[in-house]
């Protein structure tokens, strides 16, 4: 890409927010050839960082082909199987190997991993499942998901003597159950954190 068109890019990214910024990840990766096209079973994850990431240097991360694309022994590092986090309620962000920092500022947590495992998000990183505090079942459902990506996993415990924090209002935003054939409508931008369509899914 010339200085430019990366240069518009980023400009791009810097002014585009919500369902704007979503349609602009999309729309851009589909159409350039080296760029990685999001799959449907990712969009949800993308539309929700799309709907709440704030003014970030490192939405130019979103545009990668390490991000929300599907993931293979061919695009991972030997043995390493898939990275990514895995919310409570058991939506999947992958990301890139290396990458938990990244995905943290993108969270809006300053880069700190820390603050995603006292919440119960689950770090899938180097063949591990990295688990903080007993899975909830919709997390062991999206582990399974991510074993039939590719990878050998075990689950490493790193318990915690602290409580775990469930008002961190940034990652609750986050923390949605995925949906089926998820479709980003007008319906999702506006109301997604409904309680009544949240205790409706995960039921």
């Amino acid at each position: 890409m010339d200085f430019q068109s990366a240069l518009r890019m980023g400009l791009d990214l810097a002014s585009y927010n919500g369902r704007d910024l979503f349609n602009f990840v999309v729309e851009r990766r589909s159409y350039r050839k080296e760029s990685v096209p999001v799959p449907e079973h990712h969009k949800q994850a993308l539309a929700l960082i799309c709907k709440h990431a704030g003014q970030t240097r490192d939405r130019s991360y979103l545009m990668s082909g390490a991000w929300f694309t599907d993931w293979s022994r061919d695009t991972c590092d030997e043995g390493d199987g898939p990275s990514a986090w895995i919310a409570p309620k058991g939506m999947i962000y992958p990301i890139h190997y290396a990458n938990h920092c990244y995905f943290a500022q993108l969270a809006g947590q300053d880069g700190c991993t820390r603050a995603l495992e006292l919440a119960g998000w689950v770090h899938v990183s180097g063949g591990r499942f990295d688990i903080m505090y007993e899975p909830s079942s919709l997390q062991r459902k999206a582990m399974e998901k991510v074993r039939a990506w590719g990878g050998d996993y075990r689950e490493k415990e790193m318990r915690s003597s602290h409580p775990k924090v469930t008002n961190n209002v940034a990652l609750n935003r986050l923390d949605r159950v995925p949906r089926a054939n998820f479709v980003a409508d007008a319906n999702f931008w506006a109301d997604e954190h409904s309680k009544e369509h949240s205790d409706a899914v995960a039921s």
